[in-house]
């Protein structure tokens, strides 16, 4: 099945030759094992680091004058995901030995519970982040102090209900169970000689009343349970 989402992201630096390798050596560890050159669109050199299920992350070098400003158009910073905490404290202590600036030590934010990430900026100032979030697939993405709303319970309307929880009509095991039972009483009572055909009419009669009220006792909790 063909994924969906982001696919690569593409860098800007000051100078490829000294970006590029601090890039292959900060990466190499978060599964980026791979280095693929392309011919970019105005003829200088691409260079796409890559790694199985990652996105593809490019460094190029600019064309432009001008120093990175993270709250001017364009990127504010790229989050690396590790498989660790401990990553995370090995990556952080690597920048720090490289001589990048370091402007958060790893440790928990409330983004998202588990959430334990560093930050750090790389030879041009673009902030780079490495984290690490435990069972991200069961973690809520909302932003911390928001907390999703249960909807009141509310009886559903007729034609919403599901076939079975409409009528307590018979016709499965519960229904055989009351079959047994009344034959049961029968051959009780025919066996002590008191069944007459006026009480066991009268018999009959509660023994069913009994039983449909059980019945739809039971198929509208099963209805408001759900």
């Amino acid at each position: 099945m063909k994924g969906a989402g982001v696919h690569h992201l593409d860098l800007v630096v000051s100078s490829l030759d000294r970006s590029l390798p601090l890039y292959q050596e900060l990466l190499r560890p978060l599964g980026y094992d791979d280095a693929h050159p392309i011919v970019g669109e105005r003829g200088e050199r691409v260079v796409y680091l890559n790694g199985p299920g990652l996105v593809s992350v490019s460094l190029r070098e600019a064309q432009s004058p001008g120093s990175y400003d993270r709250y001017a158009l364009g990127v504010h910073h790229v989050a690396f995901e590790a498989p660790s905490r401990a990553v995370v404290d090995e990556r952080l202590r690597w920048a720090k030995e490289n001589g990048l600036e370091v402007e958060n030590e790893p440790r928990e934010w409330q983004y998202q519970p588990g959430y334990y990430a560093g930050f750090f900026h790389d030879p041009d100032g673009i902030k780079l982040e490495i984290v690490h979030i435990p069972e991200r697939s069961t973690m809520s993405t909302m932003p911390p102090g928001e907390q999703p709303t249960t909807p009141p319970r509310t009886m559903p309307a007729w034609g919403n209900m599901p076939p079975m929880a409409r009528l307590p009509i018979p016709g499965n095991a519960e229904f055989l169970f009351w079959v047994f039972v009344v034959l049961l009483s029968f051959l009780v009572c025919w066996i002590s000689d008191n069944l007459g055909a006026e009480s066991w009419l009268d018999f009959l009669k509660w023994v069913s009343v009994a039983y449909i009220l059980s019945r739809g006792i039971a198929k509208a909790s099963r209805v408001l349970e759900q």
